[in-house]
Protein backbone atom coordinates (compact mmCIF):
# COMPACT_ATOMS: atom_id res chain seq x y z
CA UNK A 1 0.00 0.00 0.00
CA UNK A 2 1.37 3.65 -0.81
CA UNK A 3 0.26 6.97 -0.70
CA UNK A 4 -0.57 9.15 -4.02
CA UNK A 5 0.41 12.97 -4.67
CA UNK A 6 0.05 15.03 -7.11
CA UNK A 7 1.80 18.44 -7.07
CA UNK A 8 1.05 21.13 -10.05
CA UNK A 9 0.35 18.15 -12.58
CA UNK A 10 -0.24 19.25 -15.92
CA UNK A 11 -0.48 17.56 -19.28
CA UNK A 12 -0.96 19.17 -23.34
CA UNK A 13 -2.17 17.29 -26.08
CA UNK A 14 -0.43 19.66 -28.84
CA UNK A 15 -1.61 23.15 -27.70
CA UNK A 16 -4.68 21.60 -26.02
CA UNK A 17 -4.22 21.83 -22.15
CA UNK A 18 -6.11 18.77 -20.79
CA UNK A 19 -5.54 19.23 -17.22
CA UNK A 20 -4.64 22.54 -15.49
CA UNK A 21 -2.50 22.33 -12.11
CA UNK A 22 -3.77 19.01 -10.80
CA UNK A 23 -3.23 19.19 -6.59
CA UNK A 24 -4.60 16.22 -5.00
CA UNK A 25 -3.29 13.79 -1.85
CA UNK A 26 -4.53 10.44 -1.85
CA UNK A 27 -3.69 8.64 1.91
CA UNK A 28 -2.81 5.01 2.60
CA UNK A 29 -5.24 2.57 1.84
CA UNK A 30 -7.97 5.50 0.60
CA UNK A 31 -10.48 5.23 -2.00
CA UNK A 32 -10.76 8.06 -4.12
CA UNK A 33 -13.01 8.72 -7.24
CA UNK A 34 -12.45 10.65 -10.05
CA UNK A 35 -15.97 11.86 -11.64
CA UNK A 36 -16.72 14.53 -14.02
CA UNK A 37 -18.32 14.63 -17.36
CA UNK A 38 -16.96 13.11 -20.33
CA UNK A 39 -13.57 14.89 -21.65
CA UNK A 40 -13.19 16.52 -18.10
CA UNK A 41 -9.70 14.62 -17.86
CA UNK A 42 -9.93 12.27 -15.40
CA UNK A 43 -9.33 9.41 -17.41
CA UNK A 44 -6.16 11.02 -18.85
CA UNK A 45 -4.96 11.38 -14.85
CA UNK A 46 -5.20 7.86 -14.35
CA UNK A 47 -3.09 6.80 -17.18
CA UNK A 48 -0.98 9.80 -15.95
CA UNK A 49 -0.64 7.68 -12.75
CA UNK A 50 -0.15 4.65 -14.29
CA UNK A 51 2.83 5.67 -16.36
CA UNK A 52 0.66 5.15 -19.62
CA UNK A 53 1.07 8.73 -20.63
CA UNK A 54 3.69 11.45 -19.47
CA UNK A 55 2.87 14.89 -17.69
CA UNK A 56 3.98 17.61 -19.18
CA UNK A 57 4.25 19.32 -15.41
CA UNK A 58 4.66 18.67 -12.12
CA UNK A 59 4.74 16.13 -10.28
CA UNK A 60 3.66 12.64 -9.58
CA UNK A 61 4.54 10.68 -6.34
CA UNK A 62 3.63 7.31 -5.10
CA UNK A 63 5.12 5.95 -1.84
CA UNK A 64 7.09 8.97 -1.99
CA UNK A 65 8.87 8.42 -4.25
CA UNK A 66 9.03 10.45 -7.80
CA UNK A 67 7.55 8.85 -11.01
CA UNK A 68 7.30 11.04 -13.78
CA UNK A 69 9.68 9.47 -15.87
CA UNK A 70 9.26 5.66 -14.22
CA UNK A 71 7.82 3.09 -16.64
CA UNK A 72 4.76 1.70 -15.96
CA UNK A 73 6.32 -1.79 -14.99
CA UNK A 74 8.49 -0.63 -12.31
CA UNK A 75 6.03 1.43 -10.73
CA UNK A 76 3.85 -1.13 -8.95
CA UNK A 77 0.22 -0.39 -9.67
CA UNK A 78 -2.42 -2.28 -11.27
CA UNK A 79 -5.01 -1.05 -13.79
CA UNK A 80 -8.62 -2.84 -14.24
CA UNK A 81 -10.13 -1.20 -17.65
CA UNK A 82 -13.38 -1.08 -18.79
CA UNK A 83 -12.58 -3.61 -21.64
CA UNK A 84 -11.31 -6.09 -18.88
CA UNK A 85 -8.49 -6.89 -21.37
CA UNK A 86 -8.02 -10.67 -20.46
CA UNK A 87 -6.23 -13.04 -22.79
CA UNK A 88 -9.25 -14.78 -24.74
CA UNK A 89 -6.99 -18.11 -25.35
CA UNK A 90 -5.59 -18.33 -21.35
CA UNK A 91 -7.74 -19.97 -19.24
CA UNK A 92 -9.03 -17.92 -16.11
CA UNK A 93 -6.62 -19.48 -13.99
CA UNK A 94 -3.97 -18.47 -16.62
CA UNK A 95 -4.96 -15.20 -17.11
CA UNK A 96 -4.64 -14.90 -12.95
CA UNK A 97 -1.22 -16.51 -13.18
CA UNK A 98 0.01 -14.47 -16.01
CA UNK A 99 1.34 -11.71 -14.04
CA UNK A 100 3.40 -13.71 -11.76
CA UNK A 101 4.74 -15.54 -14.53
CA UNK A 102 6.24 -12.55 -15.63
CA UNK A 103 7.75 -12.08 -12.41
CA UNK A 104 9.24 -16.09 -12.31
CA UNK A 105 7.35 -16.41 -9.34
CA UNK A 106 7.57 -19.94 -7.38
CA UNK A 107 5.33 -22.59 -8.57
CA UNK A 108 4.06 -23.39 -5.40
CA UNK A 109 3.40 -19.54 -4.41
CA UNK A 110 1.89 -18.87 -7.65
CA UNK A 111 -0.89 -21.95 -6.80
CA UNK A 112 -1.27 -20.87 -3.70
CA UNK A 113 -1.81 -16.93 -4.85
CA UNK A 114 -4.23 -17.94 -7.68
CA UNK A 115 -6.35 -20.23 -4.83
CA UNK A 116 -6.35 -17.56 -2.78
CA UNK A 117 -7.46 -14.37 -4.65
CA UNK A 118 -9.96 -17.05 -6.83
CA UNK A 119 -11.63 -18.19 -3.34
CA UNK A 120 -11.75 -14.42 -2.48
CA UNK A 121 -13.98 -13.45 -6.25
CA UNK A 122 -16.04 -16.85 -6.45
CA UNK A 123 -14.08 -17.72 -9.07
CA UNK A 124 -12.86 -21.61 -7.97
CA UNK A 125 -15.36 -23.48 -10.09
CA UNK A 126 -14.34 -21.50 -13.09
CA UNK A 127 -10.63 -21.58 -13.60
CA UNK A 128 -10.78 -23.82 -16.40
CA UNK A 129 -13.03 -21.55 -18.87
CA UNK A 130 -11.81 -19.04 -21.10
CA UNK A 131 -13.20 -15.91 -21.10
CA UNK A 132 -15.65 -16.53 -24.20
CA UNK A 133 -17.47 -18.70 -21.61
CA UNK A 134 -18.15 -16.31 -19.13
CA UNK A 135 -20.43 -13.57 -18.24
CA UNK A 136 -19.52 -9.43 -18.15
CA UNK A 137 -19.59 -9.95 -14.37
CA UNK A 138 -17.20 -12.91 -14.15
CA UNK A 139 -14.86 -11.62 -16.32
CA UNK A 140 -14.61 -8.19 -14.56
CA UNK A 141 -13.48 -10.41 -11.44
CA UNK A 142 -11.40 -12.32 -13.50
CA UNK A 143 -9.58 -8.69 -14.19
CA UNK A 144 -9.55 -7.60 -10.83
CA UNK A 145 -8.56 -11.17 -9.43
CA UNK A 146 -5.54 -10.52 -11.88
CA UNK A 147 -4.77 -6.78 -10.78
CA UNK A 148 -5.24 -8.11 -6.84
CA UNK A 149 -2.78 -11.30 -7.63
CA UNK A 150 -0.02 -9.01 -7.81
CA UNK A 151 -0.59 -7.22 -4.64
CA UNK A 152 0.13 -3.85 -5.16
CA UNK A 153 0.66 -0.72 -3.85
CA UNK A 154 -2.09 1.37 -5.47
CA UNK A 155 -5.24 -0.34 -8.04
CA UNK A 156 -6.21 1.72 -10.76
CA UNK A 157 -10.01 1.68 -12.03
CA UNK A 158 -10.88 2.90 -15.49
CA UNK A 159 -15.10 2.96 -15.24
CA UNK A 160 -14.79 -0.65 -14.72
CA UNK A 161 -18.25 -1.58 -14.46
CA UNK A 162 -19.80 0.18 -17.11
CA UNK A 163 -20.28 -2.08 -19.49
CA UNK A 164 -22.19 -4.59 -17.21
CA UNK A 165 -25.90 -3.97 -17.30
CA UNK A 166 -28.03 -2.38 -14.31
CA UNK A 167 -28.53 -5.12 -12.21
CA UNK A 168 -24.92 -6.83 -12.87
CA UNK A 169 -23.49 -3.18 -12.09
CA UNK A 170 -25.34 -2.94 -8.62
CA UNK A 171 -24.10 -6.18 -7.52
CA UNK A 172 -20.41 -5.72 -8.58
CA UNK A 173 -20.57 -2.53 -6.79
CA UNK A 174 -21.14 -4.28 -3.45
CA UNK A 175 -18.38 -6.85 -4.06
CA UNK A 176 -15.98 -4.22 -5.07
CA UNK A 177 -16.48 -2.23 -2.04
CA UNK A 178 -16.49 -5.03 0.46
CA UNK A 179 -13.10 -6.04 -1.53
CA UNK A 180 -12.08 -2.63 -0.65
CA UNK A 181 -12.49 -2.95 2.69
CA UNK A 182 -11.05 -6.77 3.20
CA UNK A 183 -7.82 -5.37 0.83
CA UNK A 184 -7.44 -1.77 2.17
CA UNK A 185 -5.22 -0.67 -0.85
CA UNK A 186 -4.78 2.54 -2.23
CA UNK A 187 -7.39 2.71 -5.11
CA UNK A 188 -7.89 5.35 -7.43
CA UNK A 189 -11.19 4.76 -9.20
CA UNK A 190 -12.57 6.60 -12.71
CA UNK A 191 -16.30 7.02 -12.72
CA UNK A 192 -18.52 9.41 -15.47
CA UNK A 193 -21.40 7.58 -13.56
CA UNK A 194 -21.51 10.07 -9.84
CA UNK A 195 -24.04 7.20 -8.17
CA UNK A 196 -21.37 5.16 -8.31
CA UNK A 197 -18.38 7.73 -6.90
CA UNK A 198 -20.83 8.51 -3.60
CA UNK A 199 -21.45 4.71 -2.91
CA UNK A 200 -18.02 3.38 -3.13
CA UNK A 201 -15.36 6.26 -2.58
CA UNK A 202 -13.83 7.47 0.81
CA UNK A 203 -13.88 11.17 -1.16
CA UNK A 204 -14.83 12.03 -3.82
CA UNK A 205 -12.96 14.35 -6.26
CA UNK A 206 -15.03 16.04 -9.08
CA UNK A 207 -13.72 17.43 -12.20
CA UNK A 208 -14.47 19.50 -14.79
CA UNK A 209 -12.08 21.32 -17.68
CA UNK A 210 -9.17 19.64 -16.52
CA UNK A 211 -9.58 21.38 -13.32
CA UNK A 212 -10.19 20.11 -9.61
CA UNK A 213 -13.90 21.53 -9.00
CA UNK A 214 -13.80 20.15 -5.12
CA UNK A 215 -12.41 17.05 -3.22
CA UNK A 216 -14.52 15.82 -0.02
CA UNK A 217 -16.34 13.20 1.80
CA UNK A 218 -19.55 11.99 -0.86
CA UNK A 219 -22.11 13.46 1.55
CA UNK A 220 -20.21 16.86 2.20
CA UNK A 221 -20.16 17.37 -1.37
CA UNK A 222 -23.70 16.70 -1.67
CA UNK A 223 -24.55 18.47 1.20
CA UNK A 224 -22.40 21.67 0.64
CA UNK A 225 -21.23 21.70 -3.11
CA UNK A 226 -18.58 24.52 -3.50
CA UNK A 227 -20.31 25.67 -7.19
CA UNK A 228 -22.71 25.35 -9.32
CA UNK A 229 -21.24 22.77 -11.20
CA UNK A 230 -20.77 20.54 -8.53
CA UNK A 231 -24.21 21.07 -7.48
CA UNK A 232 -25.91 20.37 -10.57
CA UNK A 233 -23.66 17.33 -11.17
CA UNK A 234 -23.78 15.58 -7.62
CA UNK A 235 -27.46 13.94 -7.19
CA UNK A 236 -29.72 12.06 -9.34
CA UNK A 237 -32.04 13.31 -10.30
CA UNK A 238 -30.25 16.57 -10.53
CA UNK A 239 -30.50 19.84 -8.72
CA UNK A 240 -33.01 22.25 -10.22
CA UNK A 241 -31.66 25.55 -11.01
CA UNK A 242 -33.42 29.17 -11.23
CA UNK A 243 -32.43 32.59 -11.33
CA UNK A 244 -33.64 35.43 -8.53
CA UNK A 245 -32.12 38.27 -7.09
CA UNK A 246 -31.64 39.13 -3.63
CA UNK A 247 -34.24 41.45 -1.49
CA UNK A 248 -34.75 41.84 2.28
CA UNK A 249 -37.32 39.15 2.77
CA UNK A 250 -35.41 36.54 0.83
CA UNK A 251 -34.83 35.37 -2.74
CA UNK A 252 -37.32 37.62 -6.07
CA UNK A 253 -37.99 34.35 -8.42
CA UNK A 254 -40.89 35.29 -11.23
CA UNK A 255 -42.50 37.78 -8.77
CA UNK A 256 -42.29 34.88 -5.75
CA UNK A 257 -40.32 36.32 -2.89
CA UNK A 258 -38.98 32.88 -1.23
CA UNK A 259 -38.14 33.87 2.36
CA UNK A 260 -35.15 32.63 3.69
CA UNK A 261 -33.23 33.38 7.32
CA UNK A 262 -31.98 36.71 7.86
CA UNK A 263 -27.93 35.39 8.12
CA UNK A 264 -28.70 33.65 4.49
CA UNK A 265 -29.44 36.35 2.51
CA UNK A 266 -27.21 37.89 0.14
CA UNK A 267 -26.36 41.43 -0.37
CA UNK A 268 -29.68 43.46 -1.75
CA UNK A 269 -29.89 42.81 -5.70
CA UNK A 270 -27.17 40.25 -5.66
CA UNK A 271 -28.05 38.39 -9.06
CA UNK A 272 -28.23 34.91 -8.00
CA UNK A 273 -28.77 30.95 -8.81
CA UNK A 274 -31.60 29.24 -6.49
CA UNK A 275 -30.65 25.51 -6.12
CA UNK A 276 -33.05 22.89 -4.10
CA UNK A 277 -32.88 19.31 -4.91
CA UNK A 278 -35.77 17.30 -6.06
CA UNK A 279 -36.15 15.24 -2.91
CA UNK A 280 -36.26 19.02 -0.95
CA UNK A 281 -39.47 19.89 -2.83
CA UNK A 282 -43.44 18.80 -2.05
CA UNK A 283 -46.67 19.34 -3.20
CA UNK A 284 -48.74 21.90 -1.47
CA UNK A 285 -51.86 23.24 -2.34
CA UNK A 286 -50.71 26.77 -1.12
CA UNK A 287 -47.40 26.78 -2.52
CA UNK A 288 -45.85 28.02 -5.96
CA UNK A 289 -48.11 27.76 -9.12
CA UNK A 290 -46.88 24.48 -10.87
CA UNK A 291 -48.05 22.97 -14.31
CA UNK A 292 -47.73 18.90 -14.16
CA UNK A 293 -45.96 17.70 -17.58
CA UNK A 294 -44.65 14.25 -16.83
CA UNK A 295 -45.23 11.59 -14.22
CA UNK A 296 -43.03 8.60 -13.78
CA UNK A 297 -44.15 6.20 -11.28
CA UNK A 298 -41.16 4.90 -9.50
CA UNK A 299 -42.75 1.90 -7.07
CA UNK A 300 -40.71 3.61 -4.18
CA UNK A 301 -42.04 6.72 -5.00
CA UNK A 302 -42.66 9.36 -8.19
CA UNK A 303 -41.03 11.69 -10.14
CA UNK A 304 -42.88 14.56 -11.26
CA UNK A 305 -41.27 17.05 -14.18
CA UNK A 306 -43.09 20.25 -13.44
CA UNK A 307 -43.15 24.06 -15.36
CA UNK A 308 -42.56 26.32 -12.52
CA UNK A 309 -41.20 29.79 -12.04
CA UNK A 310 -40.45 29.83 -15.99
CA UNK A 311 -38.37 26.82 -15.68
CA UNK A 312 -38.53 22.91 -15.52
CA UNK A 313 -38.04 21.46 -12.34
CA UNK A 314 -38.33 17.69 -10.83
CA UNK A 315 -39.93 16.48 -8.01
CA UNK A 316 -39.04 13.78 -6.15
CA UNK A 317 -41.96 12.37 -4.20
CA UNK A 318 -41.77 9.86 -1.84
CA UNK A 319 -45.04 8.18 -1.97
CA UNK A 320 -47.89 7.20 -4.74
CA UNK A 321 -49.88 10.18 -6.13
CA UNK A 322 -53.04 10.51 -8.45
CA UNK A 323 -51.60 13.36 -9.85
CA UNK A 324 -51.49 13.41 -13.62
CA UNK A 325 -49.95 14.82 -16.73
CA UNK A 326 -51.62 18.53 -17.02
CA UNK A 327 -52.50 18.90 -13.50
CA UNK A 328 -52.62 22.46 -11.72
CA UNK A 329 -50.78 21.64 -8.61
CA UNK A 330 -48.57 23.57 -5.66
CA UNK A 331 -45.31 23.08 -4.63
CA UNK A 332 -43.55 23.96 -1.47
CA UNK A 333 -39.53 24.59 -0.98
CA UNK A 334 -37.79 23.30 2.03
CA UNK A 335 -36.24 26.74 2.46
CA UNK A 336 -33.99 25.13 4.65
CA UNK A 337 -32.20 23.27 2.25
CA UNK A 338 -32.01 25.71 -0.65
CA UNK A 339 -28.35 26.40 -2.17
CA UNK A 340 -27.49 29.98 -3.10
CA UNK A 341 -24.19 30.40 -5.91
CA UNK A 342 -23.31 33.67 -7.70
CA UNK A 343 -25.01 34.00 -11.09
CA UNK A 344 -21.70 34.84 -12.54
CA UNK A 345 -19.05 33.16 -10.93
CA UNK A 346 -21.20 29.81 -10.09
CA UNK A 347 -19.43 29.99 -6.32
CA UNK A 348 -21.40 29.10 -3.47
CA UNK A 349 -22.53 31.87 -1.26
CA UNK A 350 -22.81 30.26 1.92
Amino acid sequence: MASVSLRGVTKKFDAVDVLMGINLEIEDGEFVALVGESGCGKSTLLRLLAGLDWVSGGEILIGGRLVNNVPPRDRDVAMVFQSYALYPHLSVGDNLDFPLSLRNTETQVRESKIASVASSLGLDRLLHRRPRALSGGQRQRVAMGRAMIRSPKVFLFDEPLSNLDAKMRLQMRAELKALHQKLATTAVYVTHDQVEAMTLADRVVVMDQGQVQQVGAPLDVYDRPANKFVAGFIGSPAMNFVEGAATAAGILVGGNTLSLPAHRIPAKDRRVWLGVRPEHLALDANGIPALVEVVEPLGHGTMLHLSVLNTRWVVLDAGRTTVKAGDAIGLRIDHERVHLFDRDLGTRLE
